[in-house]
């Protein structure tokens, strides 16, 4: 039957992490490193998840500006643009001499046009 070949996917929270598993054996699920778990959800569409992910991760280690950039990027792939702002307002001290927030100007003209922070 057709539905036997279409691929399961089933959500299993377990602890503080949860993990996809498809029929198959491929799993997308929480690893030792945040910023591959939000890339793994954010290519499922699970976007609340790498937000959820990133933000633990800042938590824990509020200093990491690759954790900034990812949860930035997370909402700038989401389409949330006013998550989007809030947070670069946040990480520009840290950001703003960077590589990186030279790549958050450029994703913030295209989602805040009109937006001074990105000018």
């Amino acid at each position: 039957m057709d539905v036997l070949l279409l691929t399961l996917v089933a959500v299993v929270i377990a602890g503080a992490g949860f993990a996809i598993t498809r029929l198959g054996g491929s799993s997308v699920g929480s690893s030792n490193d945040p910023i591959a778990d939000a890339d793994k959800r954010m290519s499922y569409g699970l976007y609340d998840e790498a937000e959820k992910t990133l933000v633990l991760a800042l938590a824990e280690e509020p200093s990491r500006t690759d954790l900034m950039f990812k949860l930035l990027e997370v909402y700038f792939v989401w389409g949330r643009a006013k998550k989007f702002e809030d947070a670069a307002e946040r990480f520009h001290g840290e950001l703003g001499s960077t590589q990186d927030w030279k790549q958050v100007r450029i994703m913030g003209m295209q989602i805040l046009p009109k937006s001074d922070l990105f000018k």
